[in-house]
């Protein structure tokens, strides 16, 4: 471990963990089908380029061109982009699809067991929700025995053809997820349609606009949601992977998603993050802030995290 400076002293970064009871339940939960996968960059470490690996390459020195808090933002960097390089905005969403998805972790192994993605694919979950817009957690399903997955993409800024627009969600309703036939949903959208990137401050602010019309429920997202997906997020438990409180990625699901969908939910949930730096008094805190709306709080890699409940799956 690395020590970090907290005012004038230094702390050890606090790494939280689930509790047994915690643990038990979990498991439990995903026997019954009871838990819905929420997915992150972070579940996909090493395999893809993170947020400020992006930033490097697109906007090197971006604190020279961007206020600090901007500059360490993907959203910000990339509406910099657009504003000051590209002009349009699906010219920076299709070179960030080829800069940083196409070509990229074509030769990983899902059969193997080393990968978080491989090890979750291993689990029952027939739903996974994610805010990533590449096709690893379809691969890593595909690649186990008798399952094949299927995904679709959020249709949150296909306004253009409300025709298409219909004919997409009537697909997507009509399609029954299950433990054989996982279903992946793309909330924020997926490569292989640049436009449907949530990447640029704009798309974040469209995507907020979206779901947090003034004909707030569920009836108001039954335009961007097929049931099934507004019922797994209402009426289950929820695990997050891969997820950074400080990311805007995050705050957009919890600010409007979940805040829209989620009022009557009662089920505890667990978000599972990493931060190195983070000191037990900030950890105190992200247990609050977290607790108060029935989700634990855990400060550990995707990488360790899905090893560990892998096991536990085995052993239960």
């Amino acid at each position: 471990m690395t020590s970090m400076d907290t005012g004038n002293t230094k702390e050890a970064p606090a790494f939280v963990h689930l509790d047994e009871q915690r643990w038990e339940n979990l498991i439990k939960k995903i026997r019954r089908n009871e838990v819905t996968l929420f997915l992150g960059a972070g579940a996909c470490y090493k395999l893809l380029p993170l947020g400020q690996e992006v930033i490097t390459k697109w906007l090197p020195n971006a604190s020279d061109h961007l206020v600090d808090e901007l500059a360490t933002q993907l959203p910000h960097v990339a509406q910099y982009r657009k504003l000051c390089v590209s002009d349009e905005a699906i010219t920076v969403k299709a070179d960030f699809v080829e800069d940083f998805i196409h070509g990229k972790a074509e030769d990983v192994d899902f059969t193997n067991d080393d990968q978080p993605l491989s090890r979750l694919a291993q689990l029952p979950f027939d739903i996974v929700i994610t805010t990533n817009y590449d096709d690893l957690m379809f691969r890593a399903f595909a690649a186990r025995p008798n399952k094949t997955p299927r995904y679709a993409i959020c249709q949150w800024n296909n306004d253009d053809d409300p025709i298409d627009k219909l004919n997409e969600l009537e697909c997507q309703q009509r399609l029954t997820p299950s433990e054989q036939e996982p279903f992946i949903f793309h909330l924020h959208g997926h490569h292989s349609e640049p436009k449907s990137l949530v990447l640029l401050e704009e798309d974040y602010e469209q995507f907020l606009a979206t779901v947090l019309r003034p004909h707030q429920g569920k009836e108001a997202l039954s335009d961007i949601l097929p049931t099934y997906i507004q019922t797994a997020i209402s009426q289950r438990s929820l695990l997050f992977i891969g997820y950074s409180l400080q990311d805007m990625t995050f705050r957009s699901v919890f600010r409007g998603l979940l805040n829209t969908v989620t009022k009557i939910n009662t089920r505890h949930s667990i978000t599972v993050q990493y931060n190195t730096r983070m000191s037990a008094t900030q950890a105190k805190y992200a247990g609050r802030y977290f607790g108060d709306m029935k989700i634990s709080f855990v400060n550990q890699s995707a990488e360790d995290f899905t090893k560990e409940l892998l096991e536990r799956w085995k052993k239960a």
